[in-house]
């Protein structure tokens, strides 16, 4: 997967065999992504009791960031049921 993944949803999207099948770029690019946060390391989480000892007043000043795993992707498509589809149908 990381010869070829980065590049696999655009070759895919080009790919005059699957030009019906839209969704096929997006999926592969969930599953790019989701193997690309399996390979970094957990950042910890999140402590709550520090969250809680913060006045009302000042919950507007917090910036919070997304993990280093997390990644976003926006689709037309229902990528993450497609995904979970050939998941459980897989080996």
């Amino acid at each position: 997967m990381d010869d070829y993944g980065e590049n696999f949803p655009q070759y895919l999207a080009d790919l005059q065999q699957a030009k019906y099948l839209t969704y096929l770029k997006d999926v592969a690019q969930l599953e790019w992504l989701f193997h690309q946060s399996s390979l970094v390391q957990d950042s910890g989480g999140f402590d709550w009791t520090k969250l809680e000892k913060v006045a009302p007043a000042d919950a507007l000043k917090f910036k919070f960031s997304l993990a280093p795993a997390v990644a976003l992707i926006k689709s037309t498509h229902p990528i993450d049921e497609l995904w979970q589809m050939n998941k459980d149908n897989g080996p």
